[in-house]
């Protein structure tokens, strides 16, 4: 234990607070809230003993790169032909969703918008990649299979992340001074709030109009989670509760449609477990800014190292976009746990080559 990063033990915690307050409310369900923990611990713990150095997690994204290529072509094939060839290696026949005519396509996926959000999510570390100078082509090929993704799941969600991702990168113009960035991104949502006739949890909806999809969904959604905060702060609430928050309930468990990761959370185990989950993405975003102060202070090849740290930053970024659409109940998971487990390695200094980060 003695071992584990900040990141580490709080991830822990999260996930064994989440999964006894779920317990201890008796609601139900329990084998699969701790297949969700074991899940999580398999996962995690596994991407943190095998990524220990920066060649290593270069050496995945590039082979990586291919499987994206090849999962991209595949879900071509289906968009071309409407014959989904993952059928052949056990996938149950999907229902293909049509969205103004077009097709939305999910792959090995359980939704389109997951397919969709997993291509978002590393997009930014293949345009890293690409900075670094080495690796182009493998770069380029990520690059464009997680655009091509993200098209085919014809879902506005995951556009409005990639776009995220993009301003994610805009912002390396701006990189050393980010106090300032952030001083700004304040000052914008005060005047979203003041001028907006709607609550700020309405801007989904807003954007949706551009980007199409179920913005109103997701800003109502907020807007009754809010109302209904007495209900669920303490140790959330048994899904079926919320069933009055929508005219039309999901039909496997007969509660809403909670296409919030945040919000799933607190109907799962309270604000408890959103403040934690918060507190996960703020030491997320302090390692990577330690890292990215060794990396400057380093000679002129470590420099380069900087795209990559700054590529998780943005991924992580983009994670909380997806989130705000839909919360990950499939292997989409696992890109969250590898980012969050590889960030969690730049604490001990093992992608740099030193013992500790203390001096960032």
């Amino acid at each position: 234990l003695s071992r584990f990063s900040n990141l580490d033990k709080a991830f822990v915690f999260f996930y064994f607070y989440k999964t006894l307050v779920f317990i201890l409310r008796g609601s139900g369900g329990y084998t699969y809230e701790i297949g969700l923990l074991v899940d999580a611990f398999l996962l995690y713990f596994s991407f943190r003993g095998l990524v220990q150095t920066l060649d290593e997690f270069h050496a995945f994204l590039r082979t990586f790169a291919i499987i994206l290529m090849l999962f991209f072509l595949v879900v071509l094939i289906q968009r071309l032909t409407t014959r989904n060839l993952f059928e052949f290696i056990g996938l149950r026949g999907q229902a293909l969703e049509f969205r103004e005519g077009i097709p939305r396509l999910a792959g090995t996926f359980r939704h389109p918008i997951l397919m969709g959000s997993f291509g978002a999510i590393f997009m930014p570390l293949y345009i890293g990649l690409f900075f670094e100078g080495e690796n182009r082509q493998r770069s380029v090929m990520g690059i464009l299979s997680c655009g091509g993704i993200i098209f085919l799941s014809n879902s506005g969600g995951p556009l409005s992340s990639a776009v995220v991702g993009i301003i994610g990168w805009v912002a390396w113009v701006f990189r050393n001074k980010m106090n300032a960035v952030r001083i700004g991104i304040g000052i914008a949502l005060v005047f979203l709030i003041a001028y907006m006739k709607a609550p700020i949890w309405y801007l989904p909806a807003k954007i949706s109009q551009l980007t199409g999809g179920g913005g109103w969904h997701r800003s109502h959604l907020l807007d009754m989670a809010i109302k209904d905060l007495h209900k669920w702060w303490l140790a959330g609430i048994d899904i079926r509760e919320t069933a009055h928050w929508f005219p039309y309930t999901l039909g496997i468990h007969g509660g809403a449609d909670i296409t919030n990761q945040f919000v799933a959370f607190g109907i799962s185990a309270g604000i408890g477990a959103i403040f934690l989950f918060i507190y996960i993405l703020i030491l997320s975003y302090k390692n990577v800014g330690e890292a990215l102060v060794v990396v400057r202070c380093g000679s002129k090849e470590d420099r380069r190292k900087e795209f990559i740290v700054w590529g998780l930053g943005v991924a992580i970024t983009v994670h909380i976009s997806n989130w705000f659409g839909v919360p990950y109940f499939d292997q989409t998971i696992t890109g969250w746990l590898m980012h969050l487990a590889v960030i969690s390695s730049f604490s001990d200094g093992k992608l740099f080559g030193c013992d500790r980060l203390n001096g960032a």
